[in-house]
């Protein structure tokens, strides 16, 4: 499967420095400049996360260590542009 996801951002990185090379104005050069290096640096990014240190196990029964830090951050931010909003 991460095979997959490498093929399908390199395709998204060529296909950027593809429209960045054939583009006519400025702006465009810019923008397919910019997916080309994010496709990239998600093919840096997945590929530290598959090769990365993993860490260790929970030990002990029923004790389960759950990742709220996105959760977290997802609602900081629904707060925040909530507030803004209103």
């Amino acid at each position: 499967m991460n095979v997959f996801a490498m093929f399908g951002l390199g395709v998204a990185a060529i296909l950027g420095l593809g429209v960045a090379s054939s583009a006519a104005d400025t702006g465009m050069r810019i923008h397919g400049m910019m997916f080309a290096g994010a496709a990239i640096l998600a093919v840096f990014a997945l590929i530290s996360r598959i090769y990365g240190a993993r860490p260790a196990a929970a030990t002990g029964q029923g004790s389960v260590d759950y990742n709220d830090g996105v959760i977290r951050a997802g609602v900081i931010a629904s707060m925040f542009w909530g507030l803004a909003g209103f």
